[in-house]
C-alpha cells in the first residue's frame, strides 16, 4: 500500500512537471473532484466563466454512442451519469486509508488542486 501510494504521488508529480508547468497558470482552472461529482453543471458554467466560452446547453450525461471514434466498441454501452466513486470507503480499512492520507497529504496541501487544463 505504501508502495502503491508513493508511485500514484510520483505519478501525480510527473504529470505536474511535463504539462502543468508548461502552461501558463492563466490557462488553468482548478476542480476539485467532489465538487464536481456534487454538482457537475456549476463546475462546467464555473470553467466557461472563467476561459470565456458561451454557455450552452451542458449535460452531465455521457453517451458513449455520440461520442466515439465510429467503429470503436464504445458506441454500445448505455449513457453515463457522473457520479462520485466511493468504493474505497468498503475496499480500504481505516488504517490503510489513514496510511494513504498521511503519505499524500503533505503533497495535496501544498498543492490543493486537481487541474483542468485548457489550452
Amino acid at each position: 500500500l505504501v508502495w502503491t501510494t508513493l508511485r500514484w504521488l510520483l505519478y501525480e508529480k510527473k504529470i505536474e512537471k511535463k504539462i502543468l508547468n508548461k502552461i501558463k497558470r492563466k490557462n488553468q482552472y482548478t476542480v476539485i473532484y467532489e465538487d464536481l461529482c456534487e454538482n457537475p453543471l456549476l463546475v462546467l458554467d464555473e470553467i466557461a466563466d472563467q476561459f470565456g466560452i458561451k454557455k450552452g446547453k451542458f449535460t452531465t450525461d455521457y453517451n458513449p454512442r455520440n461520442q466515439h471514434i465510429y467503429g470503436n466498441a464504445i458506441r454500445i454501452r448505455e449513457p453515463e451519469k457522473v457520479k462520485r466513486d466511493m468504493r474505497w470507503e468498503k475496499e480500504f480499512n481505516q488504517l490503510q486509508i489513514s496510511t494513504i492520507d498521511f503519505i499524500s497529504s503533505r503533497y495535496y496541501n501544498k498543492c490543493k488542486r486537481k487541474e483542468i487544463v485548457l489550452d
